[in-house]
């Protein structure tokens, strides 16, 4: 997942970093002075935001963490992403008939946070794909669901 420096697109302008990182799909960093905030006594302000997938693909909300007093932890934005990744692949739990099958470009990686997912069923079809498997596949989750192998 790339992570960047939240510099609000137009469309989006105006709004929290909570909002930016959900209009973007993407995790979100912001380091701004009170004249951008809503609050325009706080001298400065640090948040970061990242959105949060069901197992289908659909947006259920983005954690935001904001700090008023210092600086957020130079690795906040990385734990941050993954926690949520972790979350999210805890939706991926095989069931009756249900399987689930994890890869990664780099096979050490299979059991870790950054593993692709996908929940398939008896004829092969996918059920469901977690957002590293639709980055590593290319597919939106549309495109993924009820896919069969080639």
């Amino acid at each position: 997942m790339l992570i960047t420096r939240a510099l609000q697109p137009r469309s989006i302008k105006n709004t929290n970093i909570k909002v930016t990182s959900i209009k973007t799909s993407r995790a979100q960093r912001w380091v701004g002075s009170g004249r951008q905030h809503f609050c325009g006594s706080l001298r400065s302000f640090h948040c970061l935001a990242v959105p949060i997938d069901d197992a289908h693909g659909e947006l259920l909300g983005a954690i935001d963490i904001t700090s008023y007093a210092r600086p957020l932890a130079f690795d906040a934005m990385a734990m941050t992403v993954d926690v949520v990744r972790a979350a999210e692949n805890a939706m991926f739990e095989p069931n009756g008939d249900i399987g689930r099958a994890s890869f990664h470009v780099h096979p050490g990686r299979v059991n870790s946070n950054s593993a692709g997912m996908l929940l398939i069923d008896e004829s092969w079809a996918v059920v469901a794909a977690n957002r590293a498997a639709r980055q590593m596949l290319g597919y939106t989750p549309p495109e993924l669901e009820n896919r069969q192998p080639d």
